[in-house]
């Protein structure tokens, strides 16, 4: 296992030290955690600035643990996606305010632009005057984990709509269809007796068209296989049945998970 010392003067661990007793246990313990693991401190205008951090880092983000030694060559902030770099220092800051572990889930961006989830856990060390010393922590992949929450989430509201749609069905299909078969049925009558010229034929075959679109949207419901929304008013979203229903869409979905 390699190590990284950037100054003499910081708190850092050299496995490779043949002076130290413990350097095989180190080295060991190090390479058996399943995430990669750090020790930082907090620079004035700078923010966190990494003295340490283990080969583990490499397999996670593709960047080999000497890029982020002093943020010489970037900063591990600089490889957390923009959109979740607010909610890690307040998480960050906020434990070392309290004295208190923190834990944070967010997405980095890796070498080769694969998006993954992290979960981070540390804590602060201290002098006995209270001042900050460094930040201990660890960083584990956890995109598994939230691809299967996803999933879940996905698979609920699935459900749902399954289960209101055959409510919906089982409800309103069946006197619907009698409704529309008893309306085609007076239509006939009417033009049989009166003509096609006869008052309101027109709109009783259009009240019979529009009860006939009602079923077919009735029966898009009981097809309904994947989960997908449209946009509706002020920002909200409700299901698109058309799409839902579609068995393209709903092989497309499927193909996607499986690209993830």
């Amino acid at each position: 296992m390699k190590s990284y010392r950037t100054d003499p003067h910081k708190v850092s661990f050299d496995a490779s030290d043949p002076s130290c007793s413990c350097a095989h246990q180190y080295a060991a313990m190090i390479r058996n955690i399943p995430g990669a693991i750090y020790r930082c401190r907090v620079v004035e205008n700078v923010g966190f600035v990494v003295d340490f951090m283990s080969d583990e880092i490499e397999t996670l983000s593709g960047y080999p643990a000497s890029d982020f030694l002093d943020n010489q060559v970037r900063s591990f902030n600089s490889i957390i996606v923009p959109e979740d770099r607010e909610k890690v220092t307040q998480a960050l800051f906020h434990g070392i305010a309290e004295r208190k572990s923190f834990s944070v889930a967010y997405r980095i961006r890796c070498r080769n632009g694969e998006v993954k989830w992290v979960s981070e856990r540390g804590k602060a060390q201290y002098r006995d005057d209270g001042k900050l010393l460094w930040v201990d922590g660890a960083c584990f992949d956890i995109t598994e984990q939230k691809m299967m929450e996803a999933e879940l989430i996905k698979s609920e509201k699935l459900k749902g709509v399954l289960e209101t749609a055959g409510a919906v069905c089982h409800e309103i299909n069946q006197p619907l269809a009698a409704a529309v078969i008893r309306l085609q049925l007076l239509a006939d009558d009417i033009e049989e007796d009166l003509g096609k010229s006869a008052p309101y034929l027109d709109d009783l075959k259009e009240a019979n068209k529009q009860m006939e679109q009602m079923r077919q949207i009735t029966l898009k419901l009981t097809n309904i296989h994947c989960y997908r929304t449209q946009e509706y008013i002020q920002g909200e979203k409700i299901i698109d049945i058309d799409q839902s229903s579609s068995s393209k869409a709903c092989e497309a979905d499927m193909e996607n998970d499986l690209d993830l």
